[in-house]
């Protein structure tokens, strides 16, 4: 590079060396306005020198071949992404071909492949984390929930339940919920967490049966409450009626904590009135009305009818 060498910049018009130190002190002047500058040879060549008569003109930050809009980056775990606007090497704004995410990181982030995708649904192949300002995990010393650790007990209950639905190998230790599904809103881990930090959260775990009757079939807002583990424990005992083998009567029925009864009806009267003492004390310490008052009796009744062993 020498003085007279003419070079085009990118948003001002071309420019003329005009005087040469040293290759961090070069001079040059624009064509147009005839206006000069101090700037270096690295400057020079990409073209990024401003004409300082001019105001400043937008995007005129040059932009890497590999961060112009539309090139398309692939990720260590979260597929592709395409590059939508370039603002600088720490502001690059991104959108995941198969969700849609968008979001914006540095250059050297998407190089890497180091850039989440919050809506692939990376867990359990449902469940995804969402937009929002729950995580599933905190620095020990700013976690608002359980200070002095790093739990998230909204995203501990969360991922449990999607393990409990949407795990196969889980099938063979409570093959009851392969039939059991996760209300599709509670996918996103952010609506969730809003529902579960709305609760008196602390020590309890999350129950699906209780507001449906029994033997609910699905976690969701309108089906799932809050119970300490003493009440969950209680409200779905299954307790079942069988055929006593140790009285001398022929007809007589057994429940679960072997007491010993005349007739079925009997029995499965009992296993009633158990389990809706349980359920009232329960719903009297949420605060709320049974919502099958009217036909748990019967319902329970059916129940434990299914139950029976003979």
């Amino acid at each position: 590079m020498k003085v007279g060498d003419v070079f085009p910049s990118n948003n001002y018009g071309d420019m003329t060396v005009i005087k040469y130190k040293d290759a961090l002190n070069i001079q040059v002047k624009f064509h147009d306005t005839g206006a000069k500058k101090w700037t270096s040879s690295t400057h020079i060549r990409e073209g990024c020198v401003r004409d300082p008569s001019l105001p400043l003109v937008r995007n005129e930050i040059s932009t890497p071949e590999d961060m112009t809009v539309g090139k398309v980056h692939s990720t260590n775990n979260f597929g592709k992404l395409k590059i939508t606007k370039y603002e600088h090497a720490k502001k690059v704004w991104y959108r995941f071909l198969d969700t849609g995410y968008e979001n914006f990181t540095t250059s050297s982030e998407i190089r890497n492949g180091e850039v989440g995708d919050r809506l692939a649904p990376n867990v359990c192949g449902v469940g995804y984390i969402g937009v929002g300002p729950y995580q599933s995990n905190y620095l020990s010393d700013k976690n608002p929930y359980i200070p002095g650790t790093t739990r998230s007990p909204a995203y501990e209950s969360w991922a449990a339940m999607l393990y409990r639905c949407y795990e196969k190998k889980n099938y063979r230790r409570q093959p009851s919920y392969a039939n059991v599904e996760v209300d599709k809103r509670w996918h996103d881990f952010q609506v969730f967490a809003e529902w579960y930090y709305n609760q008196d959260w602390r020590d309890k775990e999350l129950d699906k049966d209780l507001l449906v009757g029994g033997e609910g079939k699905l976690y969701g807002p309108d089906t799932c409450v809050l119970l300490t583990k003493e009440d969950n424990t209680a409200i779905n005992r299954d307790i079942t009626v069988a055929r006593s083998s140790n009285s001398t009567k022929s007809d007589t029925w057994r429940v679960q904590f072997n007491q010993t009864f005349s007739d079925l009806d009997t029995a499965v009267a009992v296993v009633v009135d158990v389990q809706l003492a349980v359920r009232n004390t329960v719903f009297a310490e949420l605060g709320m009305c049974d919502p099958w008052e009217d036909t748990i009796g019967e319902l329970l009744a059916e129940q434990a009818r299914s139950r029976v062993r003979s």
